[in-house]
């Protein structure tokens, strides 16, 4: 697949000396060129701005908030209440209901040059449309299966990562079983994959390691080429890469090229 379709962080600036075991053990391993997986699909290249539907509970909206506010990699930003049917109207509009109304609201054509991918579940569904030619996202519907959507328990977290900061930011499923984005996911933090997908995709240069609860190690820059020599010097911080926990090198062989060291955004 085109996209991996798929703790707050301590401070990592003094790099500690088992790092430089734990990646010249990661090159055997993960490196085939300086170049890896690249992370290229559609995305938000300007504000997602979004509408929240009046037949949505309230905790739905705080939710959503809160999840964004924590790991959009994109400008967002919540325009209003909406009280009108969901439908090709280039807006972003989180809904709920037993049914998904939307569906039923299909008829007209898309504009031309524009291209309209669905991701289901029992519990979802989210749409975004797409510039073809500069994978622009345009918008991004997400309809809630009101029957799931009980504030009292972490589901809805799941499902606003799965649908919200996933779907709509341009990430498909995962094939890793225990990311956000796996097409039954139940996790309601991200995972790894997820992480490195919205960074890599927005090419956000982090400030910090990303530690998910499986232990994994996202590394927004390491320094490979000089890392026998010294492990303070930030002219070879170029590349960036994913630590596996032991555990998941152990048990869970993830997506061939995936995790490949690659040249990172960070500059020194």
């Amino acid at each position: 697949m085109r996209l991996f379709q798929d703790p707050q962080n301590p401070d990592y600036s003094a790099k500690p000396p088992w790092l430089a075991l734990s990646v010249i053990m990661m090159l055997g391993f993960f490196i085939k060129a300086a170049e890896g997986y690249e992370f290229n699909g559609e995305h938000w290249q300007s504000e997602f701005s979004w509408y929240f539907h009046d037949s949505c509970p309230r905790f739905l909206k705080s939710a959503i908030e809160e999840a964004l506010e924590k790991y959009s990699p994109a400008q967002h930003r919540f325009v209003s209440r909406s009280y009108t049917t969901p439908s090709l109207d280039n807006k972003s509009v989180m809904y709920c209901g037993e049914e998904d109304i939307r569906a039923s609201q299909l008829s007209a054509p898309l504009n031309p040059g524009l291209i309209e991918v669905t991701e289901y579940t029992t519990a979802a569904a989210a749409r975004r449309s797409f510039f073809k030619d500069s994978l622009k996202i345009n918008a991004c519907d997400v309809w809630f299966n009101s029957d799931y959507l009980d504030e009292y328990t972490p589901y809805v977290q799941t499902l606003v990562l799965h649908e919200v900061v996933g779907h709509c930011h341009g990430l498909r499923h995962s094939r890793e079983r225990n990311a956000v984005m796996w097409w039954q996911g139940t996790h309601n933090d991200l995972h790894i994959d997820d992480f490195a997908g919205l960074t890599e995709l927005y090419q956000v240069c982090r400030d910090k390691p990303f530690i998910d609860t499986d232990g994994n190690i996202y590394h927004p820059r390491l320094d490979i080429e000089d890392l026998l020599i010294s492990l303070d010097d930030p002219e070879f911080d170029a590349y960036l890469g994913v630590e596996l926990s032991g555990l998941q090198l152990a048990n869970t062989p993830w997506p061939s090229g995936l995790y490949d060291y690659k040249a990172s955004v960070c500059t020194a």
